[in-house]
């Protein structure tokens, strides 16, 4: 059975894929998922993620910067990087296509049970996000 460390590495491995499906199995069905703004839950929520991130940004991939797990316990440090060709879907809204080239920093932190994710945290830079897809203004600089 995986660590949950081997766990994080493979999801990051999968996630670069694009198999929707090996996405989904990941997941226990009662693995309870966050990101900033949404609570999902279990492979369904899994693929929920999945088609939101890839949809919007077909053309994505995450890297890892660091990467540390004991037991049960694993996070992330890492980068998603893509194009906002697709209509991005979000708890406040939909966001239309931009063209935009997005780097976006990120923290991954799962637990594991059974070899595939009970929880999984991910958190990003929501305004970092939007400013990068030129949606709010950049800030002057002194």
């Amino acid at each position: 059975m995986a660590t949950a460390k081997e766990l994080l590495q493979t999801m990051h491995d999968v996630w670069n894929s694009h198999d929707l499906r090996a996405w989904r199995e990941l997941a226990n069905a009662d693995a309870q998922i966050t990101m900033p703004g949404v609570a999902l839950s279990g492979p369904n929520g899994m693929e929920e993620m999945h088609r939101t991130w890839h949809e919007a940004f077909p053309d994505c991939s995450v890297s890892i910067a660091t990467i540390i797990g004991e037991g049960e316990a694993a996070a992330a440090e890492a980068t998603f990087t893509g194009t906002h060709t697709g209509v991005l879907r979000g708890p406040s809204g939909d966001v239309p296509a931009t063209g935009k080239r997005v780097s976006l920093a990120y923290t991954n932190v799962i637990r594991a049970a059974n070899g595939r994710i009970a929880t999984q945290h991910v958190l990003f830079d929501q305004v970092g996000l939007m400013t990068q897809l030129g949606l709010t203004p950049t800030p002057a600089h002194a």
